[in-house]
Order: structure tokens, then sequence, then C-alpha cells
């Protein structure tokens, strides 16, 4: 029938009752009628996300730490955050705990099950600096500030733990280890 999509979703003059606002609707989208005439129309959403604008550090010094998390669950992107001593460390935890705040308060996601699904970092803005160069001279010098951006999706993460080279150490006794085992066979 004719009528407008406004009267469909409120339910005047529509031949489809709406459906009830709130989280518990079956329907995929839910409709939610503000004070007034206005409808919202809104979809759950399987993810959550936090932007970080205008940090005060370079996106190549994010990015590295940003590469070693993605990918992690959410306790263990923490963990790891929380052990390293690098700047963009600190900041991907305050990001990476707001997006998990935004989850579970706004998205209604289980906080446990969450992990790192995108993390990346971008330009911002640049401030100009003087850097003095040979001969006298001296030149401008672009230092940028980074957007972060952190999405959490449920599910299992892809990355387990990092995984930490051995020592040149535990490698040699490693070594010794196999040798003597090596031996013992070939003895017996």
């Amino acid at each position: 029938g004719s009528g407008s999509l406004f009267d469909k979703l409120s339910g005047g003059g529509g031949e489809k009752p709406r459906p009830d606002s709130g989280e518990g609707s079956s329907d995929p989208r839910v409709y939610k009628l503000n004070d007034g005439d206005h409808v919202q129309i809104t979809k759950p959403q399987d993810h959550a996300k936090c932007v970080h604008r205008q940090a005060p550090i370079g996106p190549r010094k994010l990015k590295k730490v940003c590469n070693m998390l993605r990918g992690m669950s959410v306790e263990e992107a923490l963990l790891q955050c929380r052990l390293s001593v690098k700047k963009a460390a600190k900041l991907c935890e305050k990001v990476i705990l707001s997006a998990r705040a935004n989850a579970s308060h706004n998205h209604e996601l289980a906080g446990k099950d969450l992990y790192v699904h995108e993390i990346f970092a971008t330009k911002g803005r640049y401030r100009k600096r003087v850097d003095y160069v040979a001969k006298g001279r001296a030149v401008i010098k672009k230092k940028y500030f980074s957007h972060l951006t952190v999405v959490l999706r449920e599910g299992k993460p892809l990355k387990e733990k990092i995984r930490l080279q051995p020592s040149a150490l535990q490698r040699r006794e490693r070594r010794i280890a196999k040798e003597q085992r090596r031996l013992v066979r070939a003895e017996g």
C-alpha cells in the first residue's frame, strides 16, 4: 500500500505494526522513537570502535606498537602495553580501554571475548620546526601528530601470544642439550 517510511515505522497509517523498541527485539533493525516525531533507525553492531585524534606522537612510532597488538585478545594486548616502555604503548593502552568500555556500554558486547580486530595509525596535523643543516642553512621540518583507531570484535583472537626470539644463552643451552642427547643415543 501507500504511505511514507515514517508512517510504516511509527505505526501511524501503515499496515504493519511497529516492532518493539528496545534491545529485546527479534528484528535486526531496532527502531527507537524519540520525543516528538523523529524516528531513529539503529542497527546492532558486532564491533566497537575508538579513535584518538591528534595524538602527540609520530605515526611511524605508533605503527610499530600497532603491528604488535593487531589480532591479540584485549587482555593480552593490555598486558603487552603495560610491559612496554614505549610512549606509543601507553597511548594504545588508553584507546583499547576506551574501546572496551564502548563495547560493553554502547554495544552490549561481552568484554572477555573481545579481540583487537583492527588497529592502525594515520597522519594528523603537523607542527613546523626548524632543523639546522650543513653550510649554515636551516630547513622547515614537519613533526606529525597521529590518529589512532582501534576496532574490537567478539570472537577468537588471531594471535594467541607474542612470540619472543630466544636469547643467545637459551640457544646455546638448547644446542648443548641436543648434543648431549645425540651422544647418549650414539653410546646406547
